[in-house]
């Protein structure tokens, strides 16, 4: 496995290709409408970054973000292809993501996680993310996750 890390403005190619690993991941909740405002949010948001993971060319998974402050990044979206969880692709992409922030401008990493979503909380927890607060987003309860970097 090889991951790479990406930025905008992103190719044609590269946004078909997060679209189809996006399909992959998510299945049914990855419906049109919302694959157009994944597609928005990587065309428009300040300093997108997107680590991707790949196994002979193939996307694997990936982990994305982008600056909501002058000095705060958003850990947005992220998902491993199901052919390929529990290999460590998530801890990988994020240890990259991590690498990368900590030589950047950026001081404070932030995160919103499903409250019911415990791989991933297990997963920024070990990565040294802090539960800071717990929000409701359309009925379901979210934690927000902190790092500072």
């Amino acid at each position: 496995m090889s991951t790479r890390r990406s930025e905008a403005p992103f190719s044609g190619t590269f946004v078909s290709e997060f679209r189809e690993l996006t399909k992959r991941i998510f299945g049914a909740a990855a419906d049109e409408s919302w694959l157009d405002s994944l597609k928005w949010r990587l065309e428009r948001m300040p300093d997108v970054s997107v680590f991707v993971a790949e196994a002979d060319s193939r996307w694997t998974g990936f982990k994305a973000g982008y600056a909501i402050a002058q000095d705060r990044y958003y850990s947005w979206l992220g998902g491993v292809d199901p052919d390929f969880r529990k290999q460590g692709v998530a801890k990988e992409l994020m240890s990259q993501q991590h690498i990368w922030l900590r030589g950047s401008r950026f001081r404070l990493l932030e995160t919103h996680v499903e409250q019911d979503n415990d791989a991933m909380i297990q997963l920024n927890l070990k990565s040294g993310l802090n539960i800071t607060g717990l929000f409701l987003k359309d009925g379901k309860p979210y934690f927000l996750m902190q790092k500072r970097l």
